[in-house]
């Protein structure tokens, strides 16, 4: 088996395992993970009752493909496959008019046979129809109604209260499960959901942050706001926020008693409905995109063959190997052209800190038949960069230091940009980024693939570890290096994910400045030997003449 085949079965085969266990780790169910919430794009122009409304919508069409697919046993237990949560449950059984009368029964059955779409009223008769009996409950809270197996009901008919509360079986469904997901998600996200309520509470334009007057409350807001570093000073107290404490501290058990009956007014669902679309679209993408990663890219992860006696000594005895424990080139990269880029390698790792970690691989190839010009595979810490285009090394770089970062943090998240701590930076980006686009002309060739389906579009450069990778190199047009190793600023201006705005630098500096010492600190540069074999003083003389006497000498820099 080849290491392509290894690596694209790796990463694929098991992406439904790995996918599940992410969304369960996200209180998101795994059931969810085929709905398709076709409005993301627009979600900042949505209120938040609109949002949980086409969650519902999404959701249905989920429920009906699966639900037409079970045999009339399974379809009767089918809220229990529903019960993701122990809130806002509902129980289903075949009615048949058991403790009534049968003029009531009948009453029941022809009011739920004229409420049927027109369709299933050609197929079936009144006779015919399978009715249930359905009790939801919500804590102590309870509501019952009546709904038919075999047939759809009229939208204006679901749960239209007269003598007796009827539901379209389906629309039922998809609103329970939407209730349970969301109450699910809030409760496995409580840091996100308290996140979520200062930056709202807080006026980026004005640098300004509105708390409750209460103390208590008060005090747990500014305690959230400083950790995140939202600014906490001249803070104006606002007694409306007082009563959305619930939403704060995640309190599920408030108003399920309107829950029951209003659920679309509910504060907590309204409030989460958001950021459950953005983590389950971006847990999709995600997968889908190491997919298409392992499928279009395995080629060049794999390792050469057998180089020549002159490839393996380059690859062997190298400056890259002061940063990698293994260093791969192939047979299109010109070996002169390699000693070259060592020599930019040196002066970058005088000008920035490049975290030495021996377990991480760099592999230089030429990259154009596979459409990148470089690839991080997270999985197996490599970075494969394009010898024709060595500029991605800084990107890609964002990527291995995003990755090692949510590695010593010990987040549960992959990358470090995944985490909070890079949330402000992440929308920052993104509203600045569409600014921007939104002053280009629309036929213009970056702006039609921006909005494009390709695989480098809005939804590819605006996930979290794309921004990261983006800032990462935004930050370092500070030190305007010229070095082909690096993105030149003059270079910014060509590609719409960029910006050079002076206040989105200074937002950035201050975060990239304190990871760069973290990693001063926990990834210093090797103090031992990293060379893979012997290298004479003839050797050093020969090919390392461009270094600098002095740095043979630098403990730093020791060869051996």
């Amino acid at each position: 088996m080849t290491t392509e085949i290894k690596l694209t079965t790796s990463l694929v085969g098991n992406k439904n395992e790995k996918m599940q266990q992410k969304l369960k780790d996200k209180g998101i169910p795994a059931l969810l993970n085929e709905a398709e919430f076709n409005f993301k794009d627009k979600l900042n122009e949505l209120e938040d009752r609109d949002t949980l409304v086409a969650i519902i919508a999404s959701i249905k069409e989920v429920i009906e493909r699966d639900f037409s697919l079970q045999q009339q046993k399974q379809q009767l237990n089918y809220f229990k496959k529903l019960k993701f949560h122990t809130s806002y449950t509902a129980e289903m059984k075949r009615f048949k008019g058991e403790n009534i009368s049968k003029k009531t029964f009948s009453r029941i059955r022809t009011q739920l046979y004229d409420r049927l779409l027109p369709k299933y009223q050609e197929r079936i008769t009144k006779e015919e129809l399978v009715i249930v009996k359905i009790i939801i409950k919500n804590g102590k809270h309870t509501q019952e109604g009546y709904s038919v197996l075999n047939g759809k009901l009229k939208s204006n008919a679901h749960r239209e209260k007269g003598y007796y509360r009827y539901y379209d079986l389906t629309t039922l469904m998809a609103e329970v499960a939407t209730v349970q997901s969301l109450l699910n998600f809030a409760a496995k996200n409580k840091r996100t959901i308290q996140y979520l309520f200062v930056e709202k509470h807080f006026d980026s334009t004005s640098n300004l942050l509105s708390t409750p007057a209460q103390k208590s409350f008060k005090n747990r807001v500014l305690k959230v706001a400083k950790k995140y570093n939202f600014n906490v000073n001249d803070a104006i107290e606002n007694t409306s926020i007082d009563s959305v404490s619930h939403i704060f501290n995640v309190d599920l058990f408030a108003n399920q008693a309107e829950r029951i009956t209003e659920f679309k007014e509910d504060g907590i669902l309204q409030f989460v409905s958001k950021e459950f679309v953005r983590e389950l679209s971006y847990i999709q993408y995600k997968f889908n995109d190491q997919s298409v990663k392992s499928t279009n890219y395995a080629k060049a992860f794999e390792t050469l063959s057998t180089p020549t006696v002159k490839y393996a000594n380059e690859m062997t005895a190298n400056f890259f190997l002061k940063r990698y424990g293994i260093v791969e080139i192939d047979k299109d990269v010109c070996l002169t052209e390699f000693k070259d880029l060592q020599k930019h390698f040196f002066n970058l790792m005088q000008e920035i800190h490049i975290p030495y970690n021996k377990s991480y691989k760099l592999k230089i190839k030429k990259l154009g038949k596979y459409g990148t010009e470089g690839v991080f595979f997270p999985t197996h810490k490599t970075l494969v960069i394009d010898y024709e285009n060595t500029h991605f090394y800084s990107r890609i770089l964002g990527n291995q230091i995003d990755k090692m970062l949510a590695d010593l943090f010990n987040t549960k998240e992959n990358y470090y940009s995944q985490t909070l701590e890079f949330r402000h930076i992440l929308n920052s980006y993104k509203r600045i980024i569409l600014q921007n686009i939104r002053t280009l002309p629309t036929d213009k060739d970056s702006v039609k693939k921006w909005y494009s389906d390709s695989k480098y579009n809005k939804d590819f450069y605006f996930n979290s570890t794309q921004v990261f990778a983006s800032c990462f190199e935004i930050y370092l047009s500070k030190f305007n290096l010229k070095n082909p190793l690096v993105r030149a600023n003059e270079e910014f201006s060509e590609e719409v994910i960029y910006t050079l705005n002076s206040n989105f630098i200074e937002l950035i500096t201050p975060f990239f400045e304190r990871i760069m010492e973290t990693l001063k600190e926990k990834f210093p540069p090797s103090n031992k030997r990293t060379f893979l074999r012997e290298v004479s003083d003839e050797e050093i003389k020969s090919n390392y003449i461009y270094i600098p006497e002095e740095a043979h000498s630098d403990p730093q820099l020791l060869l051996f």
